[in-house]
């Protein structure tokens, strides 16, 4: 396929292809949108298939980000915003 053939040029020719060069035109073509949507095809081998392309071309995974999660304790979420800073003295409105 087109991709594992961009993969080879990458390979032979790091400095003119530090990447490989067809993502960028499958993503400009919605191609990666389109391969996210097959995540969710009733196909079983579809899915394996698109997830296998995305997590092989695009370094995409399907696990959730849970850096990005507020922590949980017994009672719910946790969230710990930042409190504003106020100079000292106040504000000064003119």
């Amino acid at each position: 396929n087109i991709l594992k053939a961009g993969e080879v040029e990458s390979t032979n020719n790091p400095v003119a292809y530090p990447s490989n060069p067809y993502t960028q035109f499958v993503d400009e073509a919605e191609g990666l949108d389109k391969l996210e949507g097959l995540q969710s095809h009733h196909n079983e081998d579809v899915y394996k298939k698109a997830v296998n392309i995305l997590e092989t071309y695009f370094g995409l995974d399907d696990e959730d980000d849970t850096s990005v999660a507020p922590q949980q304790d017994g009672a719910g979420f946790v969230f710990q915003p930042q409190a504003p800073t106020v100079p000292q003295g106040g504000f000064q409105f003119q």
